[in-house]
């Protein structure tokens, strides 16, 4: 048997353990109630843990999105970044449930983060501005944000480098924007990634065909028509002349 001086010494280690679960000198806590507390108090924990995979999982995500390895979507990047927020705040709440009072800070930080987060969000997006088109030989690498990275790779490969590129002319982001705005285009796709990623392809195929063809039949302004005129008229020389079309879009060459 353990000697009285043991058993002090047990009780004394163990007493953080049960002050946490409830116990207080001189009160006797119901085994009931003992047995729902450390039951909402392992949930809270398991929850954390699964939250905290789930975030990591967003961040990686946005990351392998903005690095371009995924299809970019601003839409859809937002939609991840306000899907942590809500996590990282369910944790603080389990948290706070496990050891409550401790971690009230935390409220405060996840507040002012959200806040600054949201104003970059929700911050006015600035009209596409710059030319429609651009040649070739007027494009470098630096300039992938209007050109796309293949032309402004291309342009760098043959206005640097010097090696033997075709002659060109990219129709710009701003001239894509400007379509994709002027018929209200850019609504549809963020709906229709949506629902891609709440349902699948199967239920979105459909609306996916009707977008497209819309696209496909929507006119252009005449400010990006003359503009793509122009562009042909100065590569061709006023001759006929047979192009290839490329896009920059990610995943063309997988399609």
């Amino acid at each position: 048997m353990s000697s009285p001086r043991e058993k002090k010494g047990f009780i004394s280690r163990l007493a953080p353990a049960l002050k946490a679960f409830g116990y207080k000198r001189g009160r006797k806590v119901e085994r009931g109630d003992e047995t729902e507390r450390i039951r909402v108090m392992y949930e809270c924990f398991r929850e954390i843990l699964s939250l905290n995979d789930t975030t990591l999982q967003l961040i990686a995500d946005i990351e392998d999105r903005l690095s371009g390895r995924v299809e970019f979507s601003l839409n859809a990047i937002v939609r991840r970044i306000r899907r942590g927020v809500l996590d990282v705040f369910a944790m603080v709440k389990d948290l706070d449930q496990l050891a409550p009072g401790k971690y009230n800070a935390l409220y405060d930080s996840l507040r002012r983060i959200n806040a600054e987060i949201e104003s970059g969000l929700s911050a006015p997006r600035e009209v596409a501005s710059g030319p429609l088109v651009i040649p070739l030989q007027n494009l470098r690498a630096c300039d992938s944000s209007l050109a796309g990275a293949k032309m402004a790779n291309l342009g760098e490969i043959k206005n640097v480098l010097g090696l033997n590129v075709p002659d060109g002319f990219v129709v710009t982001t701003t001239a894509f924007t400007r379509f994709m705005s002027q018929n209200d285009f850019i609504d549809r796709a963020q709906r229709l990634e949506e629902l891609l990623e709440e349902y699948g392809q199967r239920v979105t195929a459909e609306a996916s065909r009707e977008l497209q063809q819309a696209i496909i039949n929507a006119p252009l302004d005449k400010e990006l028509e003359n503009a793509i005129e122009k562009g042909y008229s100065e590569l061709s020389g006023g001759k006929e002349i047979l192009l290839a079309v490329r896009s920059s879009g990610v995943g063309e060459d997988n399609a």
